[in-house]
């Protein structure tokens, strides 16, 4: 039986220097919901307060394939995709 191709991942906290690519992912996924309206510089500071606020935390993931790094960032916005179920297929 012939098996998918191995896809290798790696999830780490968000760091400063992923902020612009959750930002962009969070504008493409969620197009008319209101901090979308914000800006992209808004939401680069809006996930970057929060995750930096004691007991939160917020999470990427990146794809790794042919030993090279592809800056595929997935905030995974659980809460947020869970009440959108039409949302959640597009941002996975």
């Amino acid at each position: 039986m012939n098996q998918p191709p191995r896809v290798d991942v790696q999830i780490e906290d968000i760091a400063t220097e992923h902020l612009p690519g959750v930002a962009a992912l969070h504008r493409r996924v969620f197009p008319d919901y209101f901090l979308t309206h914000l800006g992209q510089d808004f939401l680069e500071r809006f996930y970057g307060e929060f995750v930096a606020r004691p007991g939160n935390y917020g999470l990427v993931m990146e794809r790794l394939a042919r030993n090279a790094r592809i800056p595929e960032l997935h905030h995974l916005l659980s809460q947020t995709t869970s009440s959108h179920p039409q949302e959640k297929d597009t941002a996975l």
